[in-house]
C-alpha cells in the first residue's frame, strides 16, 4: 500500500485511536501489536484499510505540525475565523487539540520512565557503596586484630623453642579454635547479606509503588481525554442545533 493522504476527519479519528490505545505506553514486546490495533480501529472508523506504518508516518507529521505551529501560522496569516464555523478550519483546530493532548501524555510517560530508571540506578549504586563500605570496615578490623597477635607471637617464639627442645616426648597439639577475626568476618558477612536482602525488598516495594503511581496517572489522563472528547462532541451538538435554529 502506497502513501495515503489523510483527510481532517481521518486525522481526527486517528488521534482518537491513539488516545485510546496509547502505543507509547505499550509493554516490552507489545509495541507493534498496539500499533496494529490502532490501524485496525482507524480502518473500521473510516472504512478504509490502513496499516501500522501509514499510521506511524501520519502521527509523525501531525506531531511535527503541532510543534512547529504550522496551523497557527496559517491562521495568523489572514484566514478569518468564524465562531459558528463548521468547515475544515474547525477540524484542524480539533485535530491540533487532540494531538496536543496525545503529545502531553507521551512526554509525561517518557519523563516518568526516565525518572524511574535514574532512581533504580541510584539505588543500585547505593547498595554497591554500602557493600564496599562493609568490606572496608571488615578489612580494618582484621588489620587491627592481627597486629597485636603478631607482636605476641614474636615475643613468645623463644620460649616456645626452648620448651620444645627440652621435651622428651612430643605432645599432641590441641585442635585449633576458630580465632576472633574469623568469627567477626563471618558475623560481618552475615550482616551484609541480611542488609542487602532488606534493601532489595525495599527496592521492590518502591518499584511496585512507582508502577501503581504510573497506572494512576495514565488512568487520570484517560479520564481527562474522555471528558475532553465528550465536551467536544457536546460543543458540536450545540453548534449544530444553533445552525438548525437559524435556518428556521
Amino acid at each position: 500500500m502506497g502513501i495515503m493522504r489523510f483527510t481532517p476527519d481521518q486525522d481526527r479519528e486517528l488521534m482518537r485511536e491513539l488516545l485510546l490505545h496509547k502505543p507509547f505506553a505499550a509493554a516490552y514486546g507489545e509495541t507493534m501489536k498496539t500499533w496494529n490495533a490502532v490501524a485496525a480501529g482507524l480502518s473500521t472508523a473510516i472504512g478504509i484499510t490502513v496499516n501500522a506504518k501509514q499510521v506511524r508516518d501520519r502521527v509523525v507529521v501531525l506531531k511535527t505540525n503541532l510543534r512547529t505551529s504550522v496551523q497557527t501560522a496559517a491562521f495568523d496569516s489572514g484566514i478569518e475565523e468564524s465562531v459558528d464555523a463548521t468547515n475544515e478550519q474547525d477540524h484542524y483546530s480539533e485535530i491540533a487539540d487532540l494531538t496536543h493532548e496525545y503529545v502531553k501524555l507521551e512526554d509525561a510517560h517518557v519523563s516518568l520512565k526516565r525518572t524511574r530508571t535514574a532512581k533504580k540506578k541510584k539505588q543500585q549504586e547505593t547498595l554497591e557503596q554500602h557493600a564496599a563500605q562493609i568490606v572496608a570496615e571488615s578489612e580494618t578490623r582484621r588489620w587491627l586484630r592481627e597486629e597485636p597477635d603478631d607482636a605476641h607471637s614474636s615475643s613468645s617464639d623463644s620460649t616456645t623453642y626452648s620448651m620444645a627442645s627440652t621435651a622428651s616426648t612430643p605432645r599432641r597439639s590441641p585442635a585449633k579454635r576458630k580465632n576472633a577475626f574469623t568469627e567477626e568476618a563471618e558475623r560481618q558477612a552475615k550482616l551484609a547479606r541480611t542488609e542487602l536482602v532488606m534493601r532489595q525488598e525495599q527496592f521492590e516495594r518502591q518499584r511496585q509503588l512507582t508502577q501503581d503511581q504510573q497506572a494512576a496517572q495514565l488512568g487520570f489522563a484517560r479520564e481527562q481525554a474522555d471528558a475532553h472528547r465528550e465536551l467536544i462532541l457536546e460543543c458540536v451538538t450545540v453548534v449544530g442545533r444553533a445552525l438548525a435554529d437559524r435556518k428556521r
